[in-house]
């Protein structure tokens, strides 16, 4: 009896690699695990999460009640792909497989946004806001000035 169980528990459980993928109402992929190519298999991922693996992304299968009859995979990470290597302890980034674009929370409260960024909605900040980096290229959004006729206009008015 209890080597049936284990038995089970082993078979459960296996690892596979990404074929192809497909946005629908939750994300399907076919697989290349448990010795056969496996179709249909939604990706379960956190709330709120969206992703399409690319090809090879690994992922963990999982038999439910150990019957291949219904199949779901966890994960879909892609080995020296997405992965943000200056990652400290508690810290979490979300990186995309191609490198263009990483958003990184770091332990000291920063966010830090590789790539574009495109914001639809209202944006509103409190604190300080400036563009550039260093003191010769720095602008600060309510602080900076312009020339005109050889003067200098006064920094913007709040609200305005």
């Amino acid at each position: 009896m209890i080597s049936r169980l284990v038995e089970m528990v082993r078979s459960a459980l296996t690892r596979g690699q990404v074929q192809q993928a497909a946005i629908q109402a939750r994300t399907i992929v076919q697989v290349q695990g448990l010795g056969e190519t496996l179709n249909g298999i939604e990706l379960l991922l956190p709330p709120g999460y969206s992703a399409r693996p690319g090809a090879g992304a690994d992922v963990v299968l999982l038999q439910i009640l150990g019957t291949r009859d219904h199949v779901i995979a966890l994960g879909g990470d892609m080995a020296n792909a997405d992965g943000i290597a200056d990652l400290a302890p508690g810290e979490l980034g979300l990186r995309n497989a191609g490198a263009n674009t990483q958003l990184v929370l770091r332990n000291s409260g920063v966010i830090e946004i590789s790539g574009n960024l495109a914001i639809t909605g209202n944006l509103t900040a409190t604190g300080t806001i400036s563009a550039g980096v260093g003191s010769g290229d720095q602008v600060g959004l309510t602080t900076h000035t312009h020339p005109v006729n050889g003067a200098t206009t006064e920094a913007p008015t709040g609200g305005t």
